[in-house]
C-alpha cells in the first residue's frame, strides 16, 4: 500500500531525526498494543532501502552493517501506558518497575497465527531501541463524566497520583534528553535539513 509505505518512510525519518520517541497507549502492554506498533517491523526494510539507494549492488553483509550504523542514531524510546490499572508485580507477586514490565512484555514467547507478527514487533523494538523505558499512569480522574471535559479541569481537580506521575515523566525525559549527534557532532539546523533532503 503506497500510503502506508509513505507513512512508514516519514516515521522512519522522524525517528532518525529525533532524540526521544514517546509512544502513548492505553490500558496495558498486550498483543493488541504491540499490533498497533506493527509499523516498527517495516523499519528494517525502509532502513535497508535507504542504505541501498545510490549503489548498484549492496552485499547482505554491507546492508547489515549499514543497518547497524543507523541503529546507533535511533532515539530513546519511552512507552507511556495511560489508564494503567494492573499491579506492577512479577509472577511471584514481587514488585517490579515499569521498565521491568516493559522488558517482560518484550520477551519472546511461543505463539502462532496472528500473534506471530507481535513477536516480530517485539524483536524490532528490542533491536532498534536499545535505550528504552516505560511509564505507567493512572486515569487522570475518577469520575467518567468529567473525562469529556478533561481539558477544562484545573490541576487540583485531577487525581494526585496522575499529577505526580505526569511531573515524574516530564522530569525523567528532561533529565535524559540529549542533543542529537551524528559522528559525535551535534546536529544544527543546517545539518538537520540536509538529512531531511537526503532521506
Amino acid at each position: 500500500d503506497e500510503d502506508n509505505d509513505h507513512d512508514v518512510r516519514i516515521f522512519a525519518l522522524a525517528l532518525l531525526l529525533s532524540s526521544y520517541f514517546l509512544y502513548n497507549s492505553m490500558g496495558s502492554i498486550d498483543e493488541n498494543a504491540l499490533q498497533n506498533l506493527s509499523f516498527v517491523s517495516n523499519l528494517s526494510s525502509i532502513i535497508r532501502g535507504k542504505a541501498k539507494e545510490g549503489a548498484k549492488e549492496v552485499s547482505s553483509d554491507q546492508a547489515d552493517q549499514d543497518e547497524e550504523d543507523l541503529i546507533q542514531y535511533m532515539p530513546k524510546f519511552m512507552w507511556v501506558v495511560r489508564d494503567f490499572t494492573l499491579q506492577l508485580v512479577d509472577q511471584e507477586d514481587q514488585p517490579i518497575s515499569p521498565l521491568d514490565y516493559l522488558e517482560n512484555a518484550l520477551k519472546d514467547c511461543e505463539v502462532s497465527g496472528d500473534f506471530q507478527s507481535s513477536q516480530e514487533v517485539k524483536g524490532q523494538l528490542r533491536k532498534y531501541f536499545k535505550e528504552r523505558d516505560c511509564c505507567t499512569m493512572v486515569r487522570p480522574i475518577v469520575d467518567e463524566n468529567n473525562l469529556q471535559n478533561l481539558n477544562t479541569l484545573q490541576i487540583d481537580q485531577l487525581r494526585p497520583e496522575f499529577v505526580q506521575q505526569t511531573f515524574s515523566l516530564r522530569n525523567k525525559i528532561l533529565k535524559s534528553m540529549v542533543f542529537k549527534r551524528i559522528n559525535s557532532s551535534q546536529i544544527d539546523g543546517k545539518m538537520w535539513m540536509g538529512m531531511v533532503h537526503q532521506f
